[in-house]
């Protein structure tokens, strides 16, 4: 039985290739989103290119985060980005009202 390697372990190169074969049923798209962020061999720009690649197959997923996993959406929208604190509190603000309309579309 062999162990699964983590996404935050892959190289840049694994993961455009997983990310290529994506769609597949055992995708994790919160996984691959956090290891953006956990994923110590990657520059911050290999980080932005991937972030910006899963995005064209993946938006809706990403979308979702902001009711899931707040943290990491913010973290991974603001990746490679130079914010100020108001910057980031007017994307907490406008969350707040995306997470809203999530939830009334959902029901």
């Amino acid at each position: 039985m062999s162990e699964k390697k983590k996404y935050k372990d892959y190289s840049f190169e694994e993961l455009k290739d997983l990310l290529a074969q994506g769609k597949s049923k055992g995708f994790n798209t919160l996984g691959f989103y956090r290891s953006l962020l956990e994923n110590e061999t990657l520059s911050k720009g290999q980080a932005v290119s991937l972030r910006d690649a899963a995005h064209q197959h993946f938006q809706k997923q990403f979308d979702f985060l902001q009711i899931k996993d707040l943290s990491t959406y913010l973290k991974v929208t603001l990746l490679g980005q130079e914010y100020t604190k108001g910057d980031e509190q007017n994307l907490v603000r406008q969350i707040v009202k995306n997470q809203q309309t999530i939830l009334k579309d959902s029901v």
